[in-house]
Formats: C-alpha cells, structure tokens, sequence
C-alpha cells in the first residue's frame, strides 16, 4: 500500500483494516487501538465478523458487532484490497437526554387516548356514510403514523438501557416472509409495483422472536416501496446456509448516492426521499432494524446501485448463542396480524389502506 493511502487512512477518525490475499496487511490507529498492534500479516478470520470480510460487493454498508460494540461497516473492493471501515454507533447525546422513560410514557398514553376517542367516533357514526367513512381512515392513518414512530423510539430507549423484552419461539421464516408478501402486495396493488417472494426451501425453522423480524422485514420492505417507482419491482428471497438463514430485499428504485451510504444506520438521522434522492426524511427505521437483527446475533447488509435500486440482506443465525436445543417441536408463533403491517407501512400506504377492511 502507498504511503499516500495510509497517511489519508490516518485521517479518519474511524477504524479502517486493509485486508489483500486473505491477511491483513494494514491497520490505522483507531483500528489498532480496537484489535491490537500484533493483526498485521494475520488472518481476519475470528477478528472481523464472516460478512465483512467475504463477499464479492465491491462497495456495501452492513451492521457489525466487534468485541460487543456496534459499529456501521463500509467494505470497499479496490485494485484487489478489501478495505474494511468501521465508525461505532452511538446516539446523539441531544436526543439521550431530552427523551426519557416518562416522557415516553405520557407519549404513549396520549396514543392510546387517541386510539380511544377514535374507537368512540366510530360506534357512534353508525352507520357510516362515504365522507365519515373516508375520515375516520384518514384519522386511523395518522394514528398508525403516530404509533410507528413511537413504537421506533420506544425500541430505540429500550435497546439503549437493555430493557427491550424479547420472545423467542421456534418460528417459520418461510411462513412469515410468504404472509408478509401476500399481504403487502394486496395492500399496495394500487401502486403498480411488483413484490414477490420466492425460496427453495418450503421451511426453514428459526428460534428467534418472530415479531421483531416481522419488524425488520418490514421497515426493509417499507423503505424499498418508499424508492421504487410505479412499474418497479421488489423481490424477497429466502436462503439457508448450514445454521444461518439470509432473507434479501432488493429493489428497482433509485439506489442510495454513494455519499450518504455512511449514514444509512445512523438513528436520527435524514433519510433519503424517492422524490429527490438527495432530499431527506427522519426515521429510525434502518437504526431499530439494525439493532434488532445484532439481538439476534445476526446482521444487516445494505448495497445500492445508485440510479438501479438497493439490495439489503439480514443475516440471521438460526439459533440463539444462548440456545442448543429446540425447545418445542413445533412452531409455536403466530403471525403478529394486519395492526403490525399497518404500523409498519403507515409512511407508504395510502388512507384507504386504513378503512374497516383492513383493520383488525
């Protein structure tokens, strides 16, 4: 490597590891300071995890989790050194302390008084001509807005102080992909977008908590119809891999400009907008989806083809660290119904999506 590259690479503030034929053969010190001054001319294998350091994606930004610390990767491929970037996740300290438990609380109550007063106007408008019919969806629409994001924050503080609860069972992921897309696509017939699921596997069990990787599924394919355009077309797959499972999300839409790929996981931060791929919008969905999938032991990738479309895979062991033996023979998850669906896709569905037909 050229002295050039390596005083530029001292530069950044975060870890950066040359990897060529299969050893490390450059670390700055941020990336020094991480894994230690011994690494150079060592094997990655067991310092990095597996998703960083194969592939063949000459550029991706994906989850990582090294020595129990969460951290955004960038992996870029030039001239046959694999560069491996890594910036720690943290919350900005803003939104740590002006956002606490009973703040959050007295949110969440207010939800649920809406929800309430909702339900009331609802009995009483019986029965229900056109105009209150479409203004009562209009009015379930922002409540659904309203709960997704305050179910992302509330899962944002919780994952921060480890309070987030967590259910594992044994569950389907063939099941709950193919449920997932059904229902989408008969939600979103109206946009002129495609969505398909298709895997090779008629089952693939998983002890994992099946709501939080509905959840993630979700924000993906939220994000994805969010980008694509009418005639567009978004495919999920279901892979399997000795004990890992890959569920992939790719897209026809207009990609992520390689300059903002950095911030992609970062939480608070402006998301990127189909109307104007440099205009951006807030969310935590990438954040939470990031921080659910690393629960899990796993992982999330994103790659974009600027102009082409995204293509995001979650990585997801199919058992737990803490877990050997499956403790049920059967699949004992339940789908968690049309409220998540609902939740989840409130910023790219349209009212109508939240009249009687549709609600649980």
């Amino acid at each position: 490597m050229e002295n050039s590259i390596k005083a530029v690479l001292e530069l950044g503030r975060a870890a950066v590891i040359a990897i060529e034929n299969g050893q490390i053969t450059h670390m700055n010190s941020p990336a020094v300071a991480l894994l230690g001054n011994d690494c150079i001319g060592k094997s990655p294998v067991g310092l990095l995890p597996d998703h960083l350091i194969s592939g063949s994606s000459t550029c991706c930004t994906a989850a990582a989790v090294v020595k129990d610390i969460s951290y955004c990767a960038q992996v870029k491929i030039i001239d046959g050194v694999r560069y491996v970037s890594l910036e720690e996740n943290k919350l900005p300290e803003a939104s740590s302390g002006l956002l606490n438990n009973a703040m959050m609380a007295d949110m969440l109550s207010t939800l649920f008084n809406i929800g309430l007063a909702i339900d009331r106007v609802n009995d009483i408008c019986q029965p229900k001509n056109k105009m209150q019919s479409d203004y009562l969806a209009i009015l379930n629409h922002n409540y659904y807005s309203l709960r997704h994001v305050l179910s992302n924050l509330n899962t944002s503080i919780s994952l921060r102080d480890g309070s987030l609860p967590f259910r594992f069972s044994v569950i389907d992921l063939a099941q709950i992909c193919s449920d997932i897309v059904s229902t989408v696509s008969l939600l979103c017939a109206g946009k002129g977008i495609n969505i398909e699921f298709s895997s090779r596997h008629g089952e693939i069990l998983a002890y994992a908590d099946g709501e939080k990787i509905e959840r993630i599924l979700l924000n993906l394919i939220s994000n994805s119809l969010a980008n694509t355009p009418k005639g567009g077309k978004i495919s999920i797959g279901l892979e399997k891999s000795g004990d890992t499972a890959y569920i992939s999300v790719n897209d026809t839409g207009c990609g992520i400009p390689a300059h903002n790929m950095s911030r992609v996981f970062s939480a608070y931060e402006r998301k990127p907008d189909l109307s104007s791929p440099d205009s951006f919008k807030s969310g935590l969905g990438l954040s939470v989806s990031r921080a659910l999938a690393e629960a899990h032991d796993g992982a999330l990738i994103i790659e974009s083809r600027e102009g082409e479309g995204c293509s995001v895979r979650i990585i997801l062991p199919l058992k737990s660290r803490n877990f050997t033996v499956f403790e049920s023979p059967g699949i004992n998850y339940v789908n968690s119904g049309m409220s998540l669906i609902l939740t989840e896709l409130s910023t790219v569905l349209g009212s109508e999506c939240y009249s009687e037909k549709y609600l649980d």
